[in-house]
């Protein structure tokens, strides 16, 4: 990964780099930070401003995580249909 899609550092809220242009390991890291949003919406609400946020952020990252690993399977079956079979 380049630093241009270096998700680590992807401000809260800023764009992520195109799914399709990712490896697992970004896509790991997105699952990761999906993960730790857990408790910030566990926890009681402070302003419905940020929960909407929260709410957000939410979805923003899994449509992201479902498109990436859309992608990458995609690509991994054309390989291995490319390269003869299941590995």
């Amino acid at each position: 990964m380049t630093d241009r899609h270096n998700i680590a550092a992807v401000p809260d809220g800023a764009p992520l780099p195109a799914p399709s242009d990712v490896t697992a390991g970004d896509l790991g890291r997105v699952i990761a930070a999906l993960g730790a949003l857990a408790p910030e919406l566990t926890a009681p609400v402070v302003t419905e401003e940020l929960r909407l946020r929260q709410y957000e952020r939410a979805a923003n990252l899994a449509q992201w995580i479902a498109t990436a690993a859309e992608d990458l399977a995609d690509g991994l079956r054309g390989h291995m249909q490319r390269s003869g079979g299941d590995r």
